[in-house]
């Protein structure tokens, strides 16, 4: 599936050279999603073997859905480029921003 996601073509590659352009090509990187899913695993072995204590009892009855989710979320982005930084890298997400709000900084 991943050649068919990330398949070259010539206006990815140098037309002198054939190789690919800086940042056209996706190369992936074996390892890294593992390892976020294995720290998400931990994440929730931890939360099942302290979930009962009373402090978390108490945020989960008193704390809001929304910040509880926002809470949990939280938890996996201090590894979240471990899953998406290669793909955002590569360009993967280029043809989403079409439709979406792109703030860019260039020098005056």
């Amino acid at each position: 599936i991943w050649s068919v996601l990330f398949y070259v073509t010539d206006a990815d590659l140098d037309m002198s050279t054939g190789e690919c352009l800086e940042g056209r090509c996706y190369e992936p990187k074996h390892g890294k999603p593992a390892c976020f899913f294995i720290y998400c695993g931990i994440c929730l072995v931890v939360e099942r073997a302290i979930g009962k204590k009373a402090p978390f009892q108490w945020m989960a009855k008193n704390i809001p859905l929304p910040i509880r989710s926002t809470l949990v979320v939280m938890t996996a982005l201090p590894l979240a480029h471990w899953y998406t930084g290669d793909w955002i890298v590569g360009g993967y997400f280029e043809d989403h921003l079409m439709g979406l709000f792109k703030i860019a900084y260039t020098e005056a």
